[in-house]
């Protein structure tokens, strides 16, 4: 159908496209469509940078409390097994002691006043003896149980003590008063529960009638390094 010369003449006004022009439009789209499709992809990496902080926020706080939680229950248990321990383990000590000076010796009863045995039971003592203002000090060898066990109870276990250089006239001083008599040393045990434990003993005879040993102050190197020297009192100046 033969087009009417209106037409041809809106035809021959109508702008003509160039290929140049064609491939600029593209370009703009194109561009267009990967600044929305970078905006897209920007908005999602927000999303999952925010949801990638709160996870490692949660896991860290996760971490931390689960930590605590170690921590305090350890630390509970240890208090639990201190506790424990302290109740229930053993405790070696000086029940009593005799005095034999027909044998020229002394009978150191130990006794076991916990809840387990004890073990590896080691006695070291030395006696000493005061007399006009001297003393005279004897070492003696330490006793070993080996592997014998002291179980809680009415059980003693029974170590001698030897007077050394001991004579009938010692005897007869001891009892007169004339010589006192001391008796220290130190108890090594194990409590039950794998910890090596000590005790110290002293003791001071006290001759008839009053018969008996009674307890006297155990005073360390240490100990007598701390005290104050004591100040000599001065004389009335002229």
């Amino acid at each position: 159908m033969d087009q009417s010369p209106s037409q041809e003449k809106e035809d021959e006004k109508a702008p003509k496209v160039t290929s140049e022009e064609s491939e600029a439009h593209g370009a703009v789209h194109d561009q267009r469509q990967t600044q929305h499709q970078d905006a897209k992809d920007l908005r999602a990496w927000r999303r999952w940078t925010a949801l990638e902080k709160t996870q490692t926020i949660l896991t860290f706080a996760l971490c931390l409390t689960t930590a605590l939680y170690t921590y305090f229950s350890y630390q509970q248990w240890q208090m639990m097994r201190a506790s424990l321990t302290v109740s229930q383990r053993a405790y070696v000590g000086v029940h009593s002691l005799q005095m034999d000076l027909s044998s020229g010796q002394v009978l150191v009863m130990l006794e076991n006043m916990g809840k387990v045995p004890a073990q590896d039971i080691k006695v070291s003592a030395h006696t000493s003896q005061e007399a006009e203002g001297k003393i005279r000090t004897s070492a003696h060898p330490t006793f070993e149980a080996g592997h014998t066990q002291l179980f809680p109870g009415t059980f003693k276990i029974q170590v001698p003590i030897p007077l050394k250089d001991f004579t009938p006239q010692e005897a007869s001083n001891i009892l007169t008063g004339r010589t006192t008599l001391y008796v220290a040393g130190k108890i090594q045990y194990g409590d039950g529960f794998g910890n090596p434990q000590t005790s110290d003993f002293a003791f001071r005879y006290v001759p008839p009638p009053h018969e008996g040993w009674t307890a006297i102050p155990i005073v360390t190197f240490a100990e007598l390094q701390q005290t104050p020297p004591q100040k000599e009192g001065k004389g009335n100046e002229q």
